[in-house]
């Protein structure tokens, strides 16, 4: 896939940037989603954290007393690490949709409205993602963590409806989580979640733009919760194996999402 040589920008770039940034930043909306559903959101407030804490703590007595006040302050520091880690994650993210669009020229000819990678071939932009994982059949995949939302960063021609397949290995905790979401620039698109080959795949449609064809698309695979494995420091969510991208050449209806069953899951 070509970007153009950079002497050769788009000249509406600079009108569009803006509001792509702004749409950008927007995306801190997708770490809260609403709790998605029933499940517990890590942005709880500060009055809601107080009450916890001072529940807790009018129960303990001396030595308790101090050993609780240990437990609340590590909790409550590895809260604030989670939300500074995620503030970087999202200025790096800004900063490379910058570089990205230094590539943007006025011929959107040099750009395809299909794309395929997968776990090892991540392609510009990616976050939210493990290192690579080989599984017995040979598969490569990596799981997706830390945080519930995984994002991908590139250049995609957006003239016409496009399809989007997520392809998942399986689940960790499978009766733990939701059916997965996916947000096209911020917005939710309707998800279907489908069995596939002893995974699972995740499908949507994009929809197109009226202007700014080629600019970067940014994609989101949303989670209910990553939790840690046993023996295994890391948070982890679901097994990534690739994403793809076509042209809707398709009329017929998403098939109906389902619920996960802790059998059809794939565990660490």
């Amino acid at each position: 896939m070509s970007f153009g040589p950079a002497a050769h920008r788009c000249k509406n770039v600079q009108a569009g940037r803006e509001k792509d940034l702004q749409r950008h930043h927007s995306h801190i909306n997708l770490l809260r989603m609403a709790d998605y559903e029933n499940g517990a959101g890590m942005d709880s407030t500060l009055s809601q954290y107080k009450n916890e804490y001072m529940k807790k703590l009018a129960e303990k007595r001396g030595h308790d007393f101090i050993v609780e006040i240990a437990h609340i302050l590590a909790r409550m520091e590895l809260k604030f690490e989670r939300q500074l880690n995620m503030i970087k994650i999202f200025q790096d993210m800004n900063s490379r949709l910058n570089a990205i669009n230094e590539f943007i020229d006025d011929d959107d000819s040099n750009y395809s409205d299909t794309i395929m990678f997968g776990a090892d071939n991540i392609v510009l932009t990616c976050s939210g993602l493990h290192q690579i994982e080989y599984a017995e059949d040979g598969s490569i995949y990596r799981w997706t963590g830390p945080d519930r939302v995984t994002f991908f960063t590139f250049p995609l021609l957006r003239r016409n409806l496009a399809v989007i397949q997520v392809y998942l290995r399986g689940f960790h905790r499978p009766e733990e989580q939701g059916a997965p979401r996916l947000f096209v620039d911020g917005e939710p698109i309707e998800t279907a979640l489908s069995p596939h080959e002893g995974g699972y795949l995740v499908a949507g449609r994009i929809p197109p733009r009226s202007k700014n064809f080629a600019a970067p698309t940014e994609i989101a695979l949303g989670l209910r919760k990553t939790t840690k494995p046993d023996g295994d420091e890391r948070l982890i969510g679901a097994a990534f194996l690739r994403l793809e991208i076509r042209p809707d050449v398709c009329t017929e209806s998403s098939p109906t999402a389902f619920a996960l069953e802790s059998s059809g899951g794939f565990s660490a």
